[in-house]
């Protein structure tokens, strides 16, 4: 008789079946060998290339399968669902769509997760990350991309408008502090009007200062994706983002001084 799924018979024609190991079972019936035995789903081996056809190593080897890891799925074909085993190979973790794994460990992806389509665990980095990207999460772009805090995006396409704005918000607070710093009054002599003077201009220095490090600091969550308070969000949003340095995109900067 023919052995049922998560069982084995060592010859033809005989007339009782052994089990596979605990945590293991049979992609389908009639497995005529122990060898056979695969990992239950929730589970896997692994495994590199040759060492992945069902057979190749012993499953009575300790530490045969190991258990899925967090953030996969490790479940078996619509044909076998409750085995990983696929055409006669071992099943590998797949990661989902909207993460990423490095070897064992896996990533969410920023924003709407398009950066990740999800793969199987060990799978090239060009079937794990789209759009060009790779590393943690698929959000190391590589040379003419910038990460637009979902995906990798093409540096030309983006035309990078907020540089203009960056260099002249630059530029302005460079002069300001250079008058500040260096006005003099009669022969370049320091009077107590000066010094009155100069005090009042580092305090706006300071203020001006520590508006730009809070409006840095909101930009950090637009780019992150962190929900502003809906009595914030209309406030902060706009000046948020446009003294964004994430808006300057200096990778693309980077590529376009390369090129000239």
């Amino acid at each position: 008789r023919a052995c049922g799924i998560g069982m084995f018979g060592s010859a033809a024609g005989q007339t009782e079946c052994g089990t596979c190991p605990e945590g293991m079972s049979t992609g389908t019936v009639s497995i005529v060998s122990v060898s056979l035995c695969v990992c239950a789903s929730g589970s896997y081996h692994a495994c590199n290339g040759q060492a992945c056809v069902v057979g190749t190593d012993s499953p009575l080897v300790s530490g045969f399968c190991v258990k899925c890891p967090d953030g996969m799925s490790c479940i078996g074909t619509q044909t076998a669902p409750f085995a990983m085993v696929e055409d006669e190979w071992h099943k590998q973790p797949r990661v989902s769509p909207g993460s990423m794994a490095l070897g064992a460990t896996a990533y969410t992806c920023a924003g709407d997760g398009s950066a990740c389509p999800g793969a199987v665990m060990g799978a090239p980095t060009a079937e794990m990350c789209s759009h060009g990207g790779g590393g943690v999460a698929c959000a190391e772009c590589g040379a003419g991309l910038f990460f637009d805090g979902e995906r990798c995006a093409d540096c030309e396409a983006d035309g990078n408008v907020m540089f203009p704005v960056f260099v002249c918000i630059v530029v302005v607070s460079l002069v300001t502090c250079v008058v500040s710093t260096l006005e003099m009054r009669g022969y370049q002599v320091y009077n107590r009007a000066w010094m009155y003077s100069l005090r009042g201009k580092c305090l706006c220095l300071s203020v001006l200062s520590s508006v730009f490090t809070l409006l840095q600091v909101l930009a950090l969550f637009e780019v992150s994706k962190i929900e502003f308070p809906t009595t914030a969000e209309s406030a902060f949003f706009v000046p948020a983002m446009v003294l964004s340095l994430q808006a300057v995109r200096f990778e693309c900067l980077a590529t376009a001084a390369r090129g000239n």
